[in-house]
């Protein structure tokens, strides 16, 4: 898929950076992507992440009223032969649309925003590459996913931990690369829109873990001055990060923020319903 990634034995995943052409990203999907080290590496990878990406998945809780958002249904999911016909197609659209929902925070963390297309391409890849046909494990694919799908008046993202130095560095020189970001969750990165501070909601409690993730999945519940901002062309927004051990800020372009207004669109807030 045109990245290549490194995967510790006791983290879910860390990404080498640059594989910004990867229609694969997010959730527990990201222990099969292509790796470097070809079929075996991502045997080893399957093994090492399964539990821990299904429980942060379900750690990731939905703001009040998420679940009025519709999610992505069963009837949506192509039978194996049918997604392998239509898996080209998808894949290149999604690679667009992932490339224009991806923001870079620095050289080390990339923030991922997921919508309800995004969630569907990763159900269906990890449906073909784990051969998937029974409707219950189908189900509990789509109910794992589906966590990441942006609740009522929120956005929703993944955010990677990256690391350029990848190959040439030691397992334990990368375990304490991604370590300096313990942390994070405690209200060190921001969606800023405007004159609104809008902190990111983390999974619970992941980021003290003695061997910390490198793949999070955050929430910025969105207040109706961070929305007028993102709507206001003459408003700055950007995405700051403020943790004691690193610090950026990047600029929403213009082509996310559109994304980021169409998601708030698509899931308004009890003060804005559709």
């Amino acid at each position: 898929m045109g990245d290549e990634e490194g995967v510790l034995s006791h983290q879910p995943a860390v990404r080498a950076q640059g594989g910004g052409g990867d229609g694969g990203h997010g959730a527990r999907h990201l222990r099969h992507r292509l790796l470097a080290g070809g079929a075996a590496a991502r045997r080893r990878a399957r093994r090492a992440s399964r539990p821990s990406h299904h429980a942060r998945a379900r750690g990731l809780r939905p703001a009040r009223g998420a679940l009025k958002v519709r999610k992505v249904g069963r009837d949506e999911i192509k039978d194996l032969v049918a997604y392998e016909k239509a898996r080209e197609a998808m894949r290149a659209r999604v690679i667009v649309l992932k490339r224009h929902r991806r923001l870079a925070l620095g050289p080390n963390l990339t923030l991922l925003f997921e919508n309800r297309e995004t969630v569907l391409f990763q159900v269906q890849e990890m449906i073909r590459t784990e051969r998937i046909v029974d409707d219950a494990k189908i189900q509990e694919e789509l109910d794992v996913y589906n966590a990441l799908v942006p609740g009522r008046g929120e956005l929703s993202a993944t955010l990677f931990i990256e690391i350029p130095e990848l190959v040439r560095m030691s397992q334990d020189e990368v375990r304490e690369t991604v370590n300096r970001f313990q942390g994070i969750d405690q209200d060190h990165l921001w969606l800023v829109a405007g004159d609104a501070r809008v902190p990111a909601r983390f999974e619970s409690g992941h980021s003290k873990e003695e061997k910390m993730a490198a793949v999070h999945y955050v929430r910025f519940p969105v207040p109706d001055a961070a929305r007028a901002a993102l709507a206001d062309p003459a408003a700055a927004v950007r995405v700051v990060v403020d943790h004691p051990n690193y610090r950026a800020e990047s600029a929403v372009p213009p082509e996310l923020r559109q994304a980021l207004r169409e998601d708030l669109a698509d899931n308004p807030s009890e003060e804005h319903p559709a």
